[in-house]
């Protein structure tokens, strides 16, 4: 039951946040300030996996492919391929609430299993 409950709020406080990622204006769509920093380089590697590249371009020095830290992006390239009409930020997002979901609950268990 708590561990539910563990979910459900973890849920209720991200989701709202990232229920606004790439907001529709009329002038396109618009990120919030802290998102600027790593999800446009995310959103390169996925859009690079979307592609069918692996391992994917390095968005850093195109001429080269990224020997590492791709692989967290496999799902979100996997969604983008289903989806090719959506952008790639909800696949990243799904993906980042997932890990979320996976840590806290890691962490409940290991709390609860040292007798707290």
């Amino acid at each position: 039951m708590a561990l539910a409950l563990l979910s459900l709020l973890t849920i209720a406080i991200v989701g709202p946040v990232f229920a606004r990622v790439g907001e529709v204006t009329p002038a396109g769509l618009a990120y919030r300030a802290y998102f600027n920093a790593d999800l446009f380089v995310h959103m390169s590697v996925v859009a690079e996996l979307a592609k069918g590249a692996t391992p994917p371009l390095n968005p850093y020095y195109p001429v080269e492919a990224l020997p590492y830290y791709w692989t967290y992006f496999t799902l979100a390239g996997l969604f983008a391929q289903l989806r090719p009409t959506l952008p790639v930020d909800p696949g990243i997002m799904l993906a980042d609430i997932g890990t979320a979901l996976i840590f806290l609950n890691a962490g409940y268990v290991n709390v609860r299993n040292l007798g707290a």
